[in-house]
């Protein structure tokens, strides 16, 4: 990672020294579990943060998205559990991904 942080501009030695000293540990543990709990299993996995809580019509796209691609215990969207993020896991449609962003800038 120090690499690639250092490829994209970032001053390597204050991110290694932010690395080894795990004062993000914690925060960054806490959005692992939280992706895996709402379906992260790989790569790519987007997440959306929205400025409102989800929309009815948001959440049931999700849910159509569901039923479609995903797999008992492996939703492919989600939403969090306070409302404020939308969860993708894996490789979508163009056309579909178009749909959500289009749901988000309504």
């Amino acid at each position: 990672m120090p690499k690639i942080a250092a490829a994209v501009g970032i001053d390597q030695s204050l991110f290694e020294g932010c690395l080894i000293s795990g004062r993000h540990a914690q925060a960054v543990d806490e959005d692992v579990k939280e992706a895996m709990s709402n379906g992260g299993r790989g790569t790519p996995y987007s997440i959306f943060l929205l400025k409102d809580k989800a929309s009815t019509e948001l959440s049931a796209f999700a849910d159509s998205v569901n039923a479609q691609y995903g797999r008992p215990g492996s939703p492919v969207m989600g939403v969090s559990k306070d409302e404020k993020k939308l969860f993708m896991s894996g490789a979508l449609p163009y056309e579909m991904v178009k749909q959500i962003v289009d749901l988000l800038l309504k």
